[in-house]
């Protein structure tokens, strides 16, 4: 993988989500944006602009990146000031919902608390492009919900279970995001009435995943890999942070 150029990467991730749905979806896109992220990286380009480029055939693609990018105030390379013992940190994922639905683009900023590991997302901020809205309050509440099924994925869900069986006894023990822990949402509809309707429906769920991924890196320099984000896989991490980040 080393080898192969950005468009071709971004090609096949794109045929693999085509290949995958529901939560699946959400695990590929999720790995395959940070992948592309990290070879981004390596090549110094900005975050946002090497997004967005790649897509530049694209144009629906491109204006929902740049519209969540521009409402949430992205700034390329900025980072959100640290306080005492939080970081901050803001991140952006990007997808078109199986490569037939709709485009979507999220930016997320979280807190991440050294002491506990435990990781917050506090505002999210997206742009979609469904084709002809019919019910635009129906594509903004479909958004609003990936985004919030996205964060308990990506930070809190998992079965426990041991080498013989599952640990967990009831959906009491199940863990997921609660209300106090929802975050500011926004999200911005570009509707398009000569177009198609594309459908919403979990939408937001990739890229909000991969955003908050990318806003945890933002944050600590340090590359997560498994999902979700637990305190203890966060302290684990934050061991390892570069001392720029620690300073």
């Amino acid at each position: 993988m080393g080898d192969e150029d950005e468009d071709g990467l971004l090609r096949r991730v794109q045929v693999e989500q085509h290949r995958r749905h529901a939560v699946g979806g959400f695990a590929i896109e999720v790995a395959g944006r940070l992948v592309a992220q990290e070879q981004r990286r390596r090549q110094h380009e900005r975050p946002r602009e090497g997004r967005a480029l790649p897509l530049a055939a694209r144009q629906r693609a491109r204006a929902v990146i740049e519209a969540a990018a521009r409402k949430a105030g992205w700034q390329p390379g900025a980072k959100l000031a640290a306080s005492g013992n939080t970081l901050r940190g803001r991140g952006i994922g990007f997808a078109r919902y199986k490569n037939l639905g709709c485009y979507c683009a999220v930016v997320a900023d979280v807190e991440v608390d050294r002491a506990s590991g435990v990781v917050r997302v506090t505002r999210a901020v997206s742009a979609v492009d469904a084709g002809l809205a019919v019910n635009p309050d129906g594509v903004v509440n479909q958004i609003e919900g990936g985004i919030i099924q996205s964060a308990s994925w990506t930070l809190k869900e998992q079965v426990g279970h041991d080498r013989q069986r599952v640990t967990m006894r009831s959906w009491a023990d199940y863990p997921i995001l609660t209300f106090p822990e929802v975050p500011a949402i926004e999200v911005h509809v570009i509707n398009r009435p000569d177009e198609r309707p594309l459908g919403s429906g979990e939408g937001s769920q990739g890229p909000t995943g991969a955003a908050i991924a990318n806003a945890l890196f933002n944050a600590t320099g340090v590359r997560m890999r498994d999902v979700p984000f637990t305190p203890d896989r966060v302290k684990a991490a934050l061991a390892q942070m570069p001392s720029r980040v620690t300073a």
